[in-house]
């Protein structure tokens, strides 16, 4: 085979591949935020399932710096910038700890991401 075939065949094949990845059909992302009331997220506890108390948990507000916040549920200064957040605000809760997350290996919490909304 000469090299034109060469180049020909690998041409073809590059075209074939690029064409079936771009007919086929793209997973959407999971939306992972959770539609909440102002008053909803001002009563959240956050438990981990088991045994494990939450201990500590980090909230970001936009426009605010984050928060630290000890135990499983909304300190002062969380309950403010929640009161002063509008409908559509997106919060994340994050860095979520029990007894059991300063252990070698355990697994990591992950963030969840709350929607103001104006439903109770």
């Amino acid at each position: 085979m000469n090299a034109k075939k060469i180049v020909l065949v690998l041409l073809v094949a590059c075209f074939t591949i690029a064409s079936s990845y771009a007919q086929s059909p793209k997973k959407k992302p999971v939306d992972s935020r959770l539609e909440v009331s102002k008053e909803a997220l001002a009563n959240l506890v956050i438990n981990e399932d088991g045994d494990a108390a939450t201990t500590s948990f980090k909230i970001k507000f936009p426009g605010y710096p984050t928060v630290s916040v000890q135990g499983n549920t909304l300190n002062e200064e969380a309950l403010e910038h929640l009161k002063s957040s509008k409908k559509g605000t997106q919060i994340q809760v994050f860095d979520i700890k029990d007894a059991t997350s300063e252990e070698k290996g355990a697994k990591r919490n992950p963030p969840l991401i709350f929607k103001l909304t104006t439903n109770p």
